[in-house]
């Protein structure tokens, strides 16, 4: 589960009275244990795997090759469920907007106030990957087993700062 390297990126930039931060992760080679997805062919064949609908006729397999073979309830490991982890996150992007108190002023809103922020900011918003499951950062950098977790909420949240 030990990755070839972990990698972040943060960059913060102004002009004039905008402002963006950006916070990138990323994580090369490594791998997960998608138990997630087996405990989705154990538990009543649930897994889109499983559909033989649409696939030609030399791909379909009987149904008891995904319960018996690849999801045998009696063995934890079995290769197939053991995924690339690697993975380019978006962690976090953050927009703000400052208003002078020359610009509040043609508002009328000089006089009560030096500066105005408007801002945004995002969190997990997004993970480029090959795993198939919601997150392939789970569990620990040395145990690395997906348990049903659930992936790190995406957030937005605006901001309003006044300064006096």
């Amino acid at each position: 589960s030990v990755p070839e390297a972990q990698l972040g990126w943060m960059n913060n930039l102004n002009w004039k009275g905008l402002s963006l931060h950006t916070h990138l992760r990323a994580q090369i080679g490594g791998e997960t244990y998608n138990n997630t997805k087996r405990n989705l062919f154990t538990s009543g064949q649930r897994h889109a795997e499983i559909d033989q609908t649409g696939k030609p006729r030399e791909r379909q397999k009987p149904i008891d090759y995904y319960i018996t073979g690849l999801a045998s309830g009696e063995t934890f490991a079995n290769t197939h469920y053991i995924e690339d982890a690697s993975y380019l996150k978006i962690s976090s992007l953050a927009l703000q907007y400052t208003f002078n108190r020359a610009q509040l002023s043609k508002f009328g809103l000089g006089r009560f106030a030096n500066t105005l922020a408007l801002g945004v900011t995002g969190q997990n918003l997004a993970t480029i990957t090959g795993y198939t499951g919601y997150d392939p950062e789970v569990g620990g950098i040395f145990f690395r087993v997906d348990q049903w977790y659930y992936p790190p909420p995406r957030t937005l949240t605006g901001r309003v700062e006044i300064t006096f």
